[in-house]
């Protein structure tokens, strides 16, 4: 049986993420920043050569895929890749909810298993749909698969693939435009990094030279 690949790309930067505010469910766009993201991350995917790329339907994560492999293949959404909804906290400023919510959002920050925000969609029902969408992705054909979509739902599919709790996914660090490799050997999957961003702000002639390490 053949090795499989996933590698996992989170969107490029919004105005939101840039004011630190929760987007969640809310499909804000791609800025001039997000958009130069995916035009670094670019050349490293074209160097990867993916088979087949998988988005979620929001706008920051369609965009980003786009841009990353323009002229290798045509992004398809898959719903189930979306991100998170953080019900009543979307669109305020962390400021802000760590104001007003002040534990419980440490609880959930701690760990997102234990507390979920009002009206938001809890994190064992994320993992739940995410796996499925990754379970979708490996059925078809190829071997090497590019799954463009968000903080969360990449945690999510960690969680749901290693057996990783809430709290740990949580702490880890995933920028804009960050890889995650993924490798699966007979349905078996191996964790290979997280948060690559070697990409970010060098020059073309630095990022033509540089490869995807899965």
């Amino acid at each position: 049986m053949k090795e499989r690949k996933i590698l996992f790309l989170r969107h490029g930067e919004t105005d939101w993420n840039a004011q630190f505010r929760y987007q969640g469910s809310m499909d804000i766009p791609l800025n001039s920043i997000g958009e130069r993201q995916a035009s670094q991350v670019a050349f490293r995917i074209k160097g990867w050569s993916p088979e087949r790329c998988f988005t979620s339907p929001q706008k920051r994560a369609v965009r980003t895929a786009e841009i990353a492999v323009r002229g290798i293949c045509a992004p398809q959404t898959i719903d189930d890749l979306r991100e998170i909804s953080f019900g009543v906290w979307e669109g305020q400023p962390i400021g802000d909810i760590m104001k007003n919510y002040g534990d419980d959002y440490i609880r959930w920050r701690e760990d997102p298993s234990s507390w979920s925000p009002p009206e938001s969609e809890p994190f064992s029902a994320v993992q739940t749909r995410v796996k499925g969408a990754i379970d979708s992705i490996l059925e078809q054909e190829g071997d090497r698969f590019l799954v463009v979509a968000h903080g969360g739902t990449i945690r999510a599919a960690l969680a749901s693939l290693f057996g990783f709790s809430g709290a740990s996914v949580w702490k880890m660090r995933l920028g804009n435009c960050a890889l995650t490799g993924v490798s699966f050997w007979d349905g078996r999957p191996a964790l290979h990094f997280v948060n690559d961003c070697l990409h970010s702000d060098l020059p073309e002639e630095i990022l033509s030279s540089l490869s995807v390490d899965l």
